[in-house]
């Protein structure tokens, strides 16, 4: 989380990225946050470089990537290391990097609860005690074409405006119809912010179809949006 006396981040960790990726990603399917239709991750590799997932890989490996199938590339798309294509993910993943303090790593999956909102065009309230320092989880106006630069504008704009961004270095946005971008300091940060917004999603669908019972005013001593909490 941001220290109160700085303002800052701690320092990245970049070591070990690729297979840092590869059990991460193994985790993605583990964890049942995404399917073969998609899915794809990048990290921060350098100042001006990052890994990132080859396209179409998820699907063609089933799942089980290869150290070769996380490309090095610079910022304006130059393969350094690998074979492409690049994820058609690039050009967003690489904005939120450049773009939002603390950023290093972005992962898209197709959690089905969190999906599920996304189908309906819906925001995911926040309800339980793990996510509610992450507030509700945006959508993204369905105004244009998917990974589209006007595309690509609304999401970075939705996460900058995120209370979470600032106080943790983390937020989410669901893209229509597909699934969750979710941006943060770490892999390993990214894919537990993505597993809480399932769980918190899981929680909103059962509730609803239980007869919407959960509580909307928090008790003081809750976590806010925006909270740094004590989870980091």
């Amino acid at each position: 989380m941001c220290d109160n006396e700085t303002g800052k981040f701690p320092s990245p960790d970049r070591t070990n990225l690729r297979s840092r990726m590869m059990r991460v990603y193994d985790l993605v399917f583990e964890r049942k946050l995404t399917n073969f239709a998609g899915g794809n991750m990048t990290v921060r590799a350098g100042d001006n470089t990052v890994y990132i997932t080859r396209s179409g890989a998820t699907r063609n490996q089933l799942g089980h990537m290869s150290p070769d199938d996380f490309i090095l590339a610079d910022f304006d798309g130059n393969i350094v290391d690998g074979t492409g294509p690049l994820s058609v993910e690039f050009e967003c993943h690489t904005r939120l990097i450049r773009e939002l303090d603390g950023v290093e790593a972005v992962i898209h999956t197709h959690s089905p609860y969190a999906t599920m909102f996304a189908a309906r065009m819906e925001p995911i309230p926040a309800v339980i005690d793990s996510a509610l320092a992450y507030g509700t989880i945006p959508i993204v106006d369905d105004t244009y074409r998917y990974s589209t630069p006007p595309f690509v504008d609304k999401v970075v704009e939705l996460l900058a405006d995120q209370p979470s961004m600032a106080a943790r270095g983390g937020g989410a946005v669901l893209y229509p119809r597909h699934g969750v971008l979710v941006a943060h300091r770490s892999l390993e940060l990214a894919i537990d912010l993505a597993e809480r917004i399932e769980w918190n999603a899981l929680a909103v669908a059962f509730d609803r179809a239980m007869g919407s019972s959960i509580p909307t005013d928090l008790p003081e001593h809750a976590d806010k949006p925006g909270d740094p909490g004590v989870g980091g």
